[in-house]
């Protein structure tokens, strides 16, 4: 009987042991699937979650200041903004001087929601929201991204 490392919190491990005994990471499962993590998916919100209404209305706006800054919070809110799923687990990546990361591992996904208004299903664009059964409330959520429908199939085939 083998030892190996646990790949959650690195502790050795008996490798027919189900669980890890230090932080209960399903160890069995991570050893038969095998293969290295990969990125299936790395996506960012549209601007203004695509809407051609927001960007008039902004654009009009542009001719004074206060349009001129809306627009650059905006453009910066979006790229400082990623969506990253693999095959193991998502994660989203917020900020540009502060930082704030979310990650929820597929195998502990408990409920995938998907949000789009009339303007957003003729834009191809949504908010997708993840929780699992280890929180009361949305771990991820983000706006404005482009098929969300799709984003959330390619998460609910890799559970």
């Amino acid at each position: 009987m083998a030892l190996i490392d646990c790949p959650e919190c690195e502790g050795r491990v008996s490798e027919r042991a189900r669980a890890c005994p230090h932080c209960g990471f399903p160890v069995r499962e991570a050893v038969s699937d095998g293969g290295p993590e990969e990125t299936l998916l790395e996506i960012s919100p549209r601007l203004f979650g695509g809407n051609w209404f927001t960007h008039v209305g902004v654009g009009l706006l542009c001719l004074v200041l206060v349009g001129v800054v809306l627009y650059v919070l905006e453009y910066l809110r979006t790229r400082s903004t990623r969506l990253i799923v693999t095959n193991r687990r998502t994660t989203l990546h917020m900020g540009i001087l502060s930082k704030a990361t979310n990650e929820v591992r597929h195998s502990d996904i408990r409920n995938v929601v998907v949000k789009q208004g009339l303007l957003d299903r003729m834009f191809r664009v949504g908010e997708l929201e993840l929780s699992s059964a280890g929180q009361a409330n949305v771990e991820i959520s983000i706006k404005g991204i482009p098929d969300p429908q799709g984003v959330a199939t390619l998460i609910r085939n890799h559970r």
